[in-house]
């Protein structure tokens, strides 16, 4: 689970993610059951992390939240043998990774091919996107870095 979030947009941006790991995680009424897969998604308990990024537009963070989910995953899994459930409240960033919508801003591009050489290595990535009342565990990591900045 990931979030992104800009005070203006552009304005002081961050990211806040989430990464859980285990059989199932519920999301409002809906669980996802662990499959052969070792299973990597996102809620609470595994991992968290929240930074700062400067001066950013909210979809650039919300791409930069996802990246660093997806290096932490990368940096500790067997790619190939993960499960991954992919939760975000950015419908853009969703559909943008899924390579169902086109990324018409130049300046999203290279945060999109940075996540791609990952995602392309994991044996299996799903998507969902899911509403802000349901993703305020990573809202609240992004809200606690920005009311810190100055």
């Amino acid at each position: 689970m990931a979030d992104g979030g800009s005070r203006g947009n552009p304005g002081k941006a961050a990211f806040g993610v989430l990464v859980w790991t285990g059989g199932h995680f519920v999301i409002s009424n809906s669980v996802i059951e662990a499959s052969s897969y070792q299973t990597v998604c996102a809620c609470d308990s595994t991992w968290s992390d929240a930074e700062y990024i400067g001066i950013a537009t909210n979809n650039v963070a919300e791409w930069q939240g996802l990246i660093h989910g997806l290096e932490w995953i990368a940096s500790n899994y067997e790619l190939s043998q993960i499960h991954l459930q992919i939760v975000l409240d950015s419908k853009l960033v969703i559909e943008q990774a899924r390579g169902k919508w086109q990324i018409k801003q130049d300046h999203l591009k290279p945060l999109a091919s940075q996540a791609k050489e990952i995602l392309v290595k994991i044996g299996r990535v799903e998507y969902q996107h899911i509403f802000r009342e349901y993703n305020k565990l990573a809202d609240a990591l992004v809200n606690k870095v920005l009311d810190q900045v100055k």
